[in-house]
């Protein structure tokens, strides 16, 4: 649930940026919570037994064959 929390903040802060959701700080805001959400990947893909580098890379690769056709 604190993920998603954080992931939703993020959101929030974006829309800031965009002069559309009232809030300070921002940048820092953001950033912060962007760092917070690839804290929390990283925790729930080893709780999880996922090797999230291998992840990354599957939809990299993935996501490239699906550009070149």
């Amino acid at each position: 649930m604190a993920f998603l929390t954080d992931a939703g903040l993020v959101g929030r802060y974006k829309m800031s940026q965009q002069g559309r959701w009232p809030t300070e700080k921002t940048n820092i805001d953001l950033s912060h919570k962007l760092g917070e959400c690839m804290w929390w990947l990283t925790i729930l893909t080893e709780r999880m037994d996922i090797d999230i580098s291998e992840a990354l890379e599957e939809l990299l690769s993935n996501t490239e064959e699906l550009l070149n056709k």
